[in-house]
């Protein structure tokens, strides 16, 4: 046996026989350790004893009652080799030390933390007026699996900054993140117009499950989701009318003559880290590899601009490379009481044999 899930423990009426109650515990553990001896996976269990008795774990899997900065620092000086991270937990505090783990965590390749909150600030590679510290950059470049929910504290109302957020979060997991395959994000002001820079995670081109939360996805259009296209979909099909080529390219034009695309990115992007800073300071890993220069000039809504006009001369001169080639499952999911997928149909005709999810019941963050 390699694996084993604990799924509860349940606890003694006898509170008064503590030492007793701790005895088999280790007990139970040991024995585990004696007959399992190929076992690396060991799920919620305390690590007040874990060192010694499963040495060789690379998976993890707390609850709210586990996770903490005492957990995270134990995992990072003691199970540096870590592949897998679960965390069922919405408790709010775990989010900051998490984030910190993931600019230390080279190792891992599993994220699944659907219910945990990280900041959208913590991801920005550049300070903005009202921030003084910044957040690491995560050195888990071989990441294939996240799952994790996203939430921010500006307005709701203001358009410009939910493009601008939405294009830092899908900018920052497609060039800190190169290797993703299964990818679930919660977020509520999330948006997919061209001016979000949703066509950054084109650049992922493992990616099989993409399953992506928020509250008013039905806003999407098809000028929005055009380059997502599978090759296979002809011109004539995907442009209902000359018009609508047209609108997404005066889109472009305008994006393009837009202040925040002339805006020069040492202004835009003034103060970020140089990456020997972050080597230096510990920000990054050096395991990682990550150009922070890169990341910063592909966060600017002129990066955004230049891949959408590369990908419509594409379509236009009936190029066959497409996004996503080993893409199996693409959900828009609409949050709120009753969460349900949406624009199932323009899905399925953008890219006909995607397995779109019809309901919210069929295990969203698998």
């Amino acid at each position: 046996m390699e694996q084993l899930k604990l799924i509860s423990m349940q606890q003694p009426r006898f509170g008064h026989h503590q030492p007793y109650c701790e005895y088999r515990r280790i007990k139970l553990f040991t024995r585990l350790r004696a007959a399992c001896p190929g076992l690396h996976v060991m799920p919620r269990l305390t690590y007040r004893d874990i060192e010694d008795l499963f040495p060789d774990l690379t998976s993890w899997s707390c609850s709210k009652a586990d996770a903490n900065r005492q957990m995270f620092a134990f995992l990072k000086n003691t199970y540096y080799h870590l592949t897998t991270l679960e965390i069922n937990s919405e408790y709010q505090l775990v989010a900051i030390p998490l984030h910190e783990y993931l600019g230390e965590a080279s190792n891992l390749v599993h994220l699944r933390a659907p219910e945990v909150f990280i900041n959208i600030e913590d991801l920005q590679v550049h300070l903005t007026a009202q921030q003084t510290t910044r957040g690491a950059l995560w050195a888990c470049s071989r990441l294939e699996t996240l799952h994790i929910s996203i939430q921010d504290r500006f307005d709701k109302k203001n358009s410009t900054r939910q493009h601008s957020f939405s294009r830092a979060l899908f900018t920052y997991l497609a060039t800190v993140c190169p290797k993703l395959v299964d990818v679930y994000v919660s977020y509520s002001t999330l948006t997919f117009e061209m001016e979000s820079g949703f066509c950054q995670l084109s650049k992922l081109k493992n990616l099989r499950s993409l399953q992506l939360k928020t509250a008013r996805p039905e806003r999407v259009t098809e000028l929005d989701l055009w380059w997502t296209s599978a090759s296979s979909l002809s011109r004539r099909k995907l442009w209902s009318s000359p018009m609508e080529m047209l609108k997404v390219e005066a889109t472009l034009a305008k994006m393009r003559m837009s202040n925040e695309a002339k805006a020069p990115i040492a202004f835009v992007f003034g103060g970020f880290f140089s990456e020997e800073e972050v080597l230096e300071k510990g920000l990054c890993s050096d395991q990682s590899h990550i150009d922070i220069d890169n990341v910063v000039r592909e966060c600017h809504l002129l990066s955004t601009v230049d891949l959408l006009d590369s990908m419509l001369k594409a379509k236009e001169n009936g190029s066959d490379v497409q996004c996503w080639p080993d893409l199996e499952i693409w959900s828009l999911i609409k949050s709120g009481q009753f969460p349900a997928p949406v624009q199932v149909d323009l899905i399925e005709k953008l890219r006909p044999g995607i397995r779109c999810k019809r309901s919210i019941y069929c295990d969203l963050a698998e």
